[in-house]
């Protein structure tokens, strides 16, 4: 005998109550206690569940919105410039005067040339002088040196 078979009742109202508080599909599933395919397939079945989030989301927005509005139309300068930043559009400008950056100069060692490079007076120290140091004769190599 096989289990008989039921599908979850996703309450709609509790759906859009907590979309309004700006949890997502996944959140609305944990806190419902269903797993998010077992709502996701059941919103995909009915459309009323998509729409109790939308709405939720919209009424929460309307009602937060209209305090905003309401503070700033009573002078609240912080509410002003929140709405005028979200509706209106409008935006901070930060402008820049190139003439007040002060120039950064960055002075990097000179380079060895190509010649000092092949005559080994990149380390400063001749080639000659070198082999003197270590005394290695030039042309030997390391291990006839160290013998």
């Amino acid at each position: 005998m096989t289990k008989p078979y039921f599908k979850i009742q996703i309450p709609l109202e509790e759906v859009a109550r907590l979309a309004g508080l700006g949890l997502n599909w996944k959140q609305i599933a944990g806190a419902l206690s269903i797993s998010e395919d077992t709502l996701m397939r059941r919103r995909n079945e009915c459309a009323e569940i998509e729409e109790a989030f939308h709405r939720g989301r919209a009424s929460t927005i309307a009602a937060v919105a209209s305090k905003v509005v309401e503070q700033a139309m009573q002078g609240d300068m912080a509410a002003a410039k929140l709405y005028l930043g979200s509706v209106g559009n409008w935006a901070k400008k930060v402008e820049i005067d190139q003439k007040q950056i002060p120039l950064l100069r960055i002075i990097l060692p000179a380079l060895p040339s190509p010649v000092e490079r092949l005559e080994g007076t990149a380390l400063g120290v001749a080639m000659p002088q070198l082999a003197q140091m270590t005394g290695m004769a030039c042309g030997m190599s390391l291990n006839q040196s160290v013998q």
